[in-house]
């Protein structure tokens, strides 16, 4: 019983550490969810979970993911147009190609271009909402 007790309570604690962590840094169940994981991952420069928010075939952003792991200098860039004083307006959903898509504008204080970044498309795959484009 000693044996079982210590291999089972430390695996226990790790699967419930792993999982509380993950849970909490990549949500994807809903687009504004995908959006705001994007946005938190974007300030903390965290590659990996910006990377897991885009959709599969856009998974580099046009080479920025590439780029970021080299030039460490454009999250600057990134964190004055996404930081959690955006605001997400004129939503709406559609359907393109059987999969559902969601679109909306970003308004952020402080860019440029009247603080509007053009619009945001997600789309549903497998269950989760992924960026598609900005």
């Amino acid at each position: 019983m000693k044996y079982l007790n210590s291999i089972l309570l430390p695996t226990v604690l790790l699967l419930l550490v792993y999982g509380c962590e993950t849970g909490k840094k990549v949500n994807l169940e809903s687009p504004d969810a995908t959006f705001q994981t994007m946005v938190n991952a974007i300030q903390a420069q965290d590659i990996d979970t910006y990377s897991q928010c885009w959709h599969p075939d856009r998974a580099n952003n046009d080479g920025l993911a590439l780029r970021l792991k080299t030039e460490p200098e454009l999250w600057k860039g990134l964190q004055q147009k996404f930081h959690n004083d955006g605001e997400r307006v004129a939503r709406s959903e559609g359907e393109i190609d059987g999969h559902k898509v969601s679109t909306y504008e970003v308004i952020t204080p402080g860019i440029e271009n009247g603080d509007r970044i053009n619009s945001v498309a997600l789309t549903e795959v497998n269950g989760e909402w992924k960026m598609y484009h900005w």
